[in-house]
């Protein structure tokens, strides 16, 4: 189960979350705490004032928010908690991103030394984040690609009003998106970043409610094909893009 969490802290609020932690362990679903709004940015609107990647003070803030769970729950076994630092960090330089990550890594350790911790993709989850070997975590990849497919006519994405009703297979332009494609642009590059000795996981997968049913269909099954070949079944996220989805926030 995926908690996505903001950043200002309150008691009443973080006992919230201790129940989340509680219930994942009674029940035997392991809890992944994310913050959809770090200190210092979020991939929704507004955006933050400060930049975590440039700013000292936005990447200060973020540290101690991430110092204070380290602390909550130290002692409680990674199998139960892991912590995934950003959702969806933008195009960014890799020396950047793992500045900021290194620095949020070394902070967590200090107090909770085995704790699983997961960072997404550069670009919105989808460039592997090669610059974070070393750091003994885990990386999550995103299941949206095509976005022509999955977030066809969904209101957060300028233009997706616009783009004809998918198919799939679908042709973009001189690329033809099919299973064989999906191989080459989003399993093997992670594959090799598991090479390197970081774990790989599916984050986050889903399609808005206005693509037809059956396109979705046709294209999950190739997705979960491609991530079954992977062996990183059991590792995948499942994300709501709206209410009326058939689907739900979570990772399991």
């Amino acid at each position: 189960m995926r908690t996505t969490i903001g950043p200002k802290f309150r008691e009443p609020t973080l006992k919230e979350i201790d129940e989340a932690v509680e219930w994942g362990g009674r029940h035997g679903v392991h809890v992944c705490l994310n913050f959809h709004r770090a200190p210092g940015y979020t991939v929704a609107r507004p955006p933050e004032a400060k930049s975590v990647w440039s700013d000292d003070e936005a990447l200060r803030v973020c540290t101690l928010h991430w110092v204070t769970f380290a602390k909550r729950y130290a002692g409680i076994p990674k199998r139960r908690i892991s912590f995934n630092l950003f959702n969806e960090p933008p195009k960014l330089e890799p020396e950047r991103y793992h500045r900021v990550v290194s620095h949020l890594v070394d902070a967590i350790r200090q107090y909770d030394r085995n704790r699983l911790i997961i960072c997404d993709g550069r670009d919105w989850g989808n460039v592997p984040p090669t610059e974070l070997a070393g750091l003994g975590m885990a990386a999550a990849t995103r299941g949206y690609t095509p976005s022509q497919v999955s977030h066809y006519q969904a209101s957060w994405v300028e233009g997706a009003d616009k783009w004809p009703e998918p198919v799939w297979p679908l042709k973009e332009g001189d690329t033809l998106w099919n299973k064989k494609m999906l191989r080459q642009r989003m399993i093997d590059p992670w594959k090799k970043l598991e090479a390197q000795g970081i774990g790989v996981m599916v984050g986050e997968f889903g399609a808005f409610n206005r693509t037809p049913h059956p396109v979705v269909l046709a294209w999950l099954q190739d997705n979960l094909d491609l991530w079954k070949q992977a062996g990183w079944v059991g590792r995948c996220g499942i994300s709501a893009a709206t209410s009326a989805s058939s689907t739900v926030s979570a990772r399991t």
